[in-house]
């Protein structure tokens, strides 16, 4: 994703008035900075207007570059869900990919509403879905157990740096398949010289 452009003033809301320090960091660093957001808050509900996000977008791509979408629901969604985790917008379901959010988002007039648990919860479908495949086996003794401890002792996962875990995505997995075909090889090539 193309970084933001600098120098960004963004033209409502409480960006507006935010101390340019605070900007910079949301805005280039895509750090999270309190209070700094397109929506508003109206008792637990995210609102968001397709307005604000147009005037917002005054430079075409600024929205979509901040936070990966310039599509009015998309946004409230991610800030409706950044806010309960203290996480910046553009990237928050990116660091929180072991999380499933149930939010309810509903279009009234020109404006997306977000309702819902902004932390989710905990989701271990895609682990029990990966160490599946991995081992090529179905379920085993111990599996509960481990998801059960899982579940008890882990409150969510974070990646810090989405891009970075991106990148790496599937080349452990290669490695080591590489690595289990050469070592099964040579395991067969020791027992045909016996």
């Amino acid at each position: 994703m193309p970084a933001p452009p600098r120098g960004v003033v963004l033209s409502q809301g409480a960006s507006r008035s935010a101390d340019p320090a605070s900007r910079r960091a949301f805005l280039r660093d895509r750090a999270p900075v309190e209070g700094l957001r397109l929506s508003r808050v109206e008792g637990g509900v995210t609102v968001l207007s397709d307005e604000d996000v147009a005037a917002t977008d005054w430079l075409p791509g600024t929205v979509a570059a901040i936070y990966g979408s310039r599509d009015t629901e998309e946004i409230a969604r991610a800030e409706h869900a950044a806010a309960a985790h203290a996480l910046h917008p553009g990237r928050v379901f990116a660091q929180l990919p072991l999380t499933r959010f149930d939010l309810e988002a509903s279009r009234e007039g020109g404006e997306a509403r977000v309702r819902g648990d902004g932390r989710g919860g905990l989701d271990l479908s895609p682990l029990r879905k990966f160490w599946t495949r991995w081992f090529d086996r179905g379920p085993w003794p111990v599996e509960d157990l481990y998801y059960g401890l899982v579940g008890r002792f882990v409150g969510r996962v974070l990646v810090e740096d989405p891009g970075a875990f991106a990148a790496l995505r599937g080349r452990a997995s290669s490695t080591s398949r590489t690595t289990r075909r050469a070592s099964s090889r040579s395991s067969s090539r020791s027992s045909r010289r016996r």
